[in-house]
């Protein structure tokens, strides 16, 4: 927990806002993932490389916390989560950046 991260909006291209990670659920449960308040569920396969599993997290926007009401539900975003620091996190922040300016073309 405390992680740093970085919050890109769909619906608002082109920015990045500064977050970092409050909390993490327990654990992950067998099945699919909803959004009924139950722990994530990872899908199975038979795949040589098997799927990214996702686990909830929980995370606060450093600044303009407010921006979050003036989301629709639903609105979807994209997360970069920095658990190092150095050349990794930079290589992060630059990622973060251009998902951010793609998301005006794509």
């Amino acid at each position: 927990m405390g992680n740093e991260a970085s919050v890109i909006f769909d619906s608002l291209p082109g920015q990045v806002y500064d977050a970092h990670v409050v909390s993490v659920d327990a654990g992950v449960k067998a099945g699919q993932l909803t959004a009924d308040g139950n722990l994530a569920e990872p899908a199975e396969s038979d795949r040589w490389i098997r799927d990214a599993q996702y686990m909830r997290i929980h995370l606060t926007l450093d600044e303009h916390p407010e921006l979050l009401a003036s989301l629709p539900t639903g609105a979807r975003s994209t997360v970069q989560l920095y658990t190092v620091s150095g050349l990794a996190a930079w290589l992060g922040h630059i990622q973060a950046h251009l998902i951010s300016w793609l998301h005006y073309v794509y």
